[in-house]
């Protein structure tokens, strides 16, 4: 059910920071906000239907790892009460400031990272059926 909509997260490589970047491989974030909206949040848009629209975000985590590998561990509740865990390993490539993430594999474009201080912004793309079925929501995730 959650499946379908797990966060866009797995490139190519490892990491190549530039000078002045602050490298993620090894670090662990915790996410804070989805689209400027604390947490517990909507996990789609509110004008987009579907099976999950009422579904909240209520936690998640990106644990960089070596060798461009990064493990997410996403949490959720339904308007029922149910609660769900997604967790997946995909991979990343950061270039200076820059993330790119695939969790879809190369097949479809990677979400895109900017880190700065303790801080990733992530332009997470969710997908339900196909790359054009897509919606992009802002995560902004604090290091720990």
């Amino acid at each position: 059910m959650l499946a379908l909509a797990a966060l866009t997260l797995a490139a190519c490589g490892g990491d190549s920071t530039g000078p002045g970047a602050e490298a993620v491989e090894g670090d662990l974030f915790t996410l804070q906000t989805v689209n400027g909206s604390a947490l517990p949040a909507r996990f789609e848009p509110a004008d987009v239907p579907g099976e999950i629209d009422d579904a909240l975000i209520t936690g998640a985590t990106m644990a960089f790892l070596g060798a461009g590998r990064v493990d997410v561990s996403e949490d959720y509740v339904t308007p029922n009460g149910l609660t769900d865990e997604y967790a997946y390993r995909a991979t990343f490539i950061q270039s200076g400031t820059r993330v790119l993430i695939y969790s879809y594999g190369t097949d479809f474009p990677p979400d895109t990272g900017v880190v700065s201080g303790n801080t990733l912004t992530v332009r997470a793309q969710f997908y339900r059926e196909t790359e054009a079925d897509r919606y992009v929501l802002a995560m902004i995730y604090r290091r720990n």
